[in-house]
C-alpha cells in the first residue's frame, strides 16, 4: 500500500517548548506548545487545546528560522487533552 504526503519538503525532528497566541486577538493570551518537526514550510506541534483549520497562531517566542505567524492546516485529537496540528507557515 502506498502512502501519500501532502509535505512538499522534508522535516527534521525538532523538540522543543514554544509559546503561541491566536490571531487575531485584542489580548494577548499565550498557550504552551511542544514541537514535534520542522521544515522550512511548516511546524508539527502538540497542543493543549482544540485549534481548528485555518485558525491563525502567532509565534511568540523565538523558534528555529525567523518564523512568526502560521496557519492550522490539520488537527487530530492524540489523548484526553493533547492535539497534534500541522502548522503552515506564513508570513
Amino acid at each position: 500500500m502506498a502512502f501519500y504526503s501532502a509535505r512538499v519538503e522534508p522535516r527534521d525532528d525538532y523538540y522543543h517548548q514554544i509559546e503561541y497566541a491566536l490571531e487575531p486577538t485584542s489580548v494577548e493570551e499565550t498557550y504552551k506548545a511542544v514541537t514535534i518537526n520542522i521544515s522550512q514550510s511548516g511546524i508539527g506541534l502538540y497542543v493543549f487545546k482544540p485549534l481548528a483549520e485555518g485558525q491563525q497562531i502567532k509565534f511568540t517566542n523565538v523558534i528555529r528560522g525567523s518564523h512568526k505567524m502560521g496557519t492550522v492546516r490539520w488537527h487530530k485529537k492524540v489523548d484526553q487533552s493533547i492535539y497534534r496540528i500541522g502548522v503552515m507557515f506564513g508570513q
